[in-house]
């Protein structure tokens, strides 16, 4: 389990990913753990962390890797269901509660971390299990749906292929990193 740290705006956060390579956050914006187990986020108003409740499905196992804030108000979280053969799960924060946002189908896929822009420009990256080489998966949300964007998969290795993308950022709408194996 990593731990990552961040001192920003003078509050002090703390969270706990697992196979996490960033968590971002805006003052008072929700941050989420690794995993819904618990039923619970963290939020970071000032110096102390509150308990935010988070959609929970019970019987379904739910992994939410990403995390973005925009504003107090709008934040988005990245992860997957892993009790459905792996289907991406996308969560948007409106302020007061969390809701599931249906993400681009691509079947057998997870979602590992995701930037936001603006509120109709928003990235999320993660992979494809294939059998053969696994592919990444890039997804773009334009505001109202979010579709499957094609990217590169340098891998080919039939046995041991792995294109998995597992964090992204942004500079601007017209330059956008991800990073993966």
């Amino acid at each position: 389990m990593n731990t990552l740290l961040r001192w920003s705006f003078s509050i002090f956060a703390v969270s706990l990913f697992a196979n996490a390579l960033a968590a971002e956050a805006a003052p008072s914006a929700p941050l989420l753990s690794p995993s819904t187990s618990l039923g619970a986020s963290l939020l970071a108003p000032a110096l102390t962390w509150s308990i935010v409740p988070s959609p929970r499905k019970f019987g379904a196992a739910r992994h939410l890797y990403g995390i973005t804030a925009l504003s107090a108000t709008e934040a988005w979280a990245v992860g997957d269901r892993e009790s459905d053969e792996g289907s991406p799960l996308i969560y948007r924060w409106n302020g007061a509660r969390w809701h599931e946002v249906a993400a681009a189908s691509v079947p057998d896929s997870y979602l590992s971390d995701v930037v936001a822009i603006s509120s109709n420009d928003i990235w999320a990256v993660g992979h494809q299990d294939n059998v053969g080489p696994d592919f990444s998966v890039t997804q773009h949300w334009d505001g109202a749906t979010w579709t499957q964007v094609p990217s590169p998969n340098p891998s080919r290795d039939p046995f041991y292929g792995e294109n998995y993308l597992s964090g992204v950022a942004a500079v601007s709408a017209n330059d956008v990193w991800a990073v993966g194996y």
